[in-house]
Formats: structure tokens, C-alpha cells, sequence
């Protein structure tokens, strides 16, 4: 059966970075724009997405912790200069510039997902292979397959969101949810050689109500009418 769970790390529970460069799995970390935006004092700047957006691809440990920034490596424009108009369309930042959020996720969690790896041997790799892997597992197809929609005027069934995610990607998806219980993220356990897994059991029971929101809107959203799916 496929259990409904939260990373920890999305949680705000995580053990701290171990300080060490080994990992064990991935996890790929999407956002859904609304409820990002909902969080943002400010207002939001990316009303126009009306699809899962990326967070980062994480690299992580099944006893739950992680490691971070494991060189001193920078974030380089130039690396990533071929794949910049994807990066800005499909991994946004909600709450910064662009560029500071691509350099966050590459100091604390690309220079240790490129340490002696085979897959994501570079820079460009790191955030390429996050892109192709949000595009492979296609989170709004398969949610509209199974009849899931946004809505502000219903709720839906968060184990049903799981497991139109999981069988439509072949691994365990995970869910998190904000306080009001909005959908705030979609987390998919990945491997090492960038396949999809069940999620290890360093995760907890998800914030997630049994019946949650899948926004369609926000304060600063216009309604998904006619969405295209990315």
C-alpha cells in the first residue's frame, strides 16, 4: 500500500547536514505556485505558472540526514547559460532573485550531488538532470489522468494524490502540505542513477490532511483556466 509521507527535510525536522559528501538516493523537490505564492508577504511574481515548478534535487541519506555544500565551488552563470531559459521558466524562485535561489540550491546541494558522481558529474548536469526528471515525471498529466484538478472549492483525497503520482512515475511519491493544509510540494524518492524508488523509511506521516486543497488560486493568482501542463 502506498503510504501518504512528508520528508522530513520538508518538514522543518531534518537531522542537520552531517558536514560528510556521502549520499544514498535523491529527492526531487517540486513546488505548486500557488501555495508558494499564498506564503510570500510581497505578493508573487510567477502568476503565470500553472504547473509544478522545481525546488531542487537533493541528495540524501535513508537515516535522514543529509550533506551540504560539499566544495567551494560557486554557482556559475556561464555553466548553466544553455539551459538559463528553462531554468527560468520551470525552477522560479518565490521569495528571491532567480539567481540567488539557482546558487542556494547549487552551494548547499549540487556541490555534493556532483561529488564523485557518475550521473550528475557537473554543474550544468545538476541542474539539467533536475530539469529532465521534472519533465519525465510529468506531476499535472498524471494528476488530470486520474480526475484531480486544482480547486478552490473542493478538497481531494491525499492518499489518492499519492498514488496517481506513484503509479504514473513508478516510484513513492511523497506530499507536503502548509498549515492550512494546501498542497505545498511534491517530493519523488530518485536514485542515484536518477530512477525513480520508493521513498526510504527515514520519512514521517505528512502534514497533509486526509482531505486537502489543491489551490487553483491565490490572492495574487487569477484563476488556472485552460492550464497547460509542463
Amino acid at each position: 500500500m502506498i503510504a501518504v509521507v512528508a520528508l522530513l527535510a520538508l518538514l522543518g525536522s531534518a537531522s542537520a547536514c552531517t558536514g560528510q559528501n556521502t549520499w544514498d538516493f535523491f529527492m526531487l523537490v517540486m513546488q505548486w505556485p500557488p501555495t508558494q505564492c499564498m506564503s510570500q508577504n510581497y505578493g508573487c511574481s510567477t502568476y503565470s505558472k500553472t504547473f509544478f515548478t522545481l525546488h531542487g534535487l537533493w541528495p540524501d541519506n535513508v537515516d535522514g540526514s543529509y550533506p551540504c555544500t560539499c566544495t567551494n565551488e560557486q554557482f556559475d552563470e556561464n555553466a548553466v547559460s544553455s539551459i538559463m531559459p528553462e531554468m527560468e521558466k520551470f525552477w522560479p524562485s518565490y521569495a528571491s532573485s532567480d539567481k540567488s535561489f539557482w546558487s542556494h540550491e547549487w552551494t548547499k546541494h549540487g556541490t555534493c550531488a556532483t561529488y564523485n558522481s557518475t550521473f550528475v558529474p557537473d554543474q550544468k548536469a545538476f541542474f539539467e538532470d533536475a530539469l529532465n526528471l521534472r519533465s519525465k515525471f510529468s506531476i499535472n498529466q498524471a494528476l488530470a489522468q486520474a480526475g484531480i484538478l486544482p480547486s478552490d472549492s473542493s478538497t481531494v483525497s491525499s492518499n489518492n494524490f499519492v498514488s496517481a503520482i506513484s503509479s504514473a512515475v513508478g516510484g513513492e511519491a511523497a506530499i507536503d502540505c502548509d498549515s492550512k493544509g494546501n498542497l505545498d510540494s511534491v517530493t519523488i524518492c530518485v536514485s542515484p542513477n536518477l530512477q525513480p524508488m520508493a521513498c526510504p523509511p527515514a520519512v514521517t506521516p505528512n502534514r497533509c490532511p486526509s482531505q486537502m486543497t489543491f489551490p487553483a488560486t491565490n490572492k495574487a493568482y487569477a484563476p488556472l483556466l485552460n492550464a497547460t501542463f509542463a
